[in-house]
């Protein structure tokens, strides 16, 4: 009876579904640039303007699958993995307005609140 026990929590605490269960409840916290990284979409937010162009900015490197919590009042994307396509939403769990979102534009993004992309 234990070694089942001990079984099934290993499977719970597997990495694939820790990250299922984790994107299903709360939007994750976009992480900062990191060089090393080979993310699924690298974008930029800009907290006081709407227009992408401040030296206030925070870049931000994000790997496909879960919903991540998008900061900022604008957001232009730097790059898109071959495979991916991202999209941000208006509600805070993923669904809502959709928007799919490009490199090289400027979006404003105040009533839209989380980001996800899909690799295959």
């Amino acid at each position: 009876m234990l070694a089942l026990n001990l079984a099934a929590l290993s499977l719970l605490l597997t990495p694939s579904l820790g990250a299922a269960v984790q994107a299903a409840s709360q939007p994750t916290n976009s992480t900062r640039l990191n060089a090393r990284e080979n993310p699924a979409v690298v974008f930029t937010t800009w907290a006081d303007t709407r227009q992408c162009n401040t030296n206030s900015k925070s870049s931000w490197t994000n790997s496909d699958g879960p919903c991540y919590s998008l900061p900022g009042q604008s957001m232009s994307v730097g790059s898109i993995a071959n495979t991916c396509r991202t999209f941000i939403y208006g509600n805070s769990d993923c669904t809502g307005t959709e928007m799919q979102v490009y490199p090289g534009t400027c979006y404003d993004v105040r009533v839209f609140h989380t980001l996800k992309t899909f690799c295959h």
